[in-house]
């Protein structure tokens, strides 16, 4: 695995078919799931450059490891992220097996910026904070606990916004701030792509309390999470990604409820959505009576959690 999902998803078959290269798959220098063609950097013209159709790792067999990445800059003379943008044409988010691997997740440690406090301890308050989630029908207490929310405080990029650190596998991998004045122009701004172990937008929110094998309620936001609770997802607004298509079906899910709010721009991403879950059978619906799920109580909100997905709530 690589710390590039954009690698690691990348069809190397349907990249060389695009570019009309000359491969084999079979044959003296290629071994089982390989693709192999000739070398650019050793003048080789007896395809000893191999790459797993699996994991994208290259090798070639007289000038050694080669980075699949590094193989697209030399066919289209580009840089680095150019490259990637052209990978990016070629994903094959059906990989089996993908997102289940140890390793999926890169070994390295999150960017945590100094400031932030963290609001877990029911004896540090912060009215701003608490006015927020009260607005919201939310109990401060237990909502700045179960969701191990933090402050950043009254200075810096982060200032008068709450924290939500977001957990894939329990690993911390990224970050979401929301605004608590009511006048940020951003509401939402996450970590930076580049500091995050997993981007913000690769992730849904709430993965590690969802029992796999089960129903699945995807919503837009976190607040709209925090009113369903376990077993909900939230995909950071309706400009959802492959990467999370991709990381919802690590979960094997038996059924998909996608729960968007109901204005005509919002559900049409859910149909499109809906589309995009190929894996198992999807329902799109929204709230008669409400603009979203997050104007639901909580108890609203785990009463459409018991209508939906009913037992698995408790499996986790």
């Amino acid at each position: 695995m690589s710390d590039n999902i954009i690698i690691d998803f990348f069809d190397t078959r349907a990249y060389f078919d695009s570019r009309g290269l000359s491969y084999s798959d079979e044959g003296p220098n290629c071994s089982p799931g390989w693709v192999n063609v000739d070398c650019p950097w050793c003048g080789d013209s007896a395809k000893h450059l191999g790459f797993s159709l699996e994991t994208n790792v290259g090798h070639c067999w007289r000038c050694g490891g080669k980075s699949i990445a590094k193989f697209v800059q030399e066919i289209e003379h580009c840089s680095w992220s150019e490259a990637l943008a052209i990978m990016e044409e070629f994903q094959n988010y059906s990989k089996p097996g993908l997102l289940e691997k140890e390793g999926f997740i890169p070994p390295k440690d999150l960017i945590w910026p100094k400031g932030f406090t963290s609001l877990k301890d029911p004896r540090v308050t912060v009215k701003i904070v608490d006015d927020f989630l009260l607005k919201r029908g939310l109990d401060p207490i237990t909502t700045k606990i179960n969701h191990n929310l933090y402050y950043g405080g009254f200075l810096g990029d982060y200032r008068f916004r709450i924290i939500l650190p977001v957990y894939i596998r329990r690993k911390l991998v990224t970050f979401m701030t929301r605004d608590v004045t009511g006048k940020a122009e951003t509401p939402y701004i996450s970590q930076p792509p580049r500091e995050a172990v997993i981007p913000c937008k690769h992730t849904l929110y709430g993965y590690d309390d969802v029992a796999p094998g089960g129903p699945v309620v995807l919503v837009e936001g976190p607040i709209d999470q925090w009113k369903l609770g376990r077993g909900s997802l939230a995909t950071w607004g309706t400009g959802w990604t492959m990467e999370q298509v991709a990381l919802l079906r690590s979960l094997h899910p038996s059924k998909v409820y996608i729960l968007y709010d109901s204005e005509e721009i919002a559900q049409d991403a859910a149909k499109q959505l809906s589309k995009a879950i190929w894996f198992c059978s999807t329902e799109v619906l929204y709230l008669d009576d409400k603009k979203d799920p997050g104007e639901l109580t909580p108890e609203e909100g785990q009463e459409v959690m018991k209508e939906l997905i009913g037992k698995w709530i408790t499996n986790v």
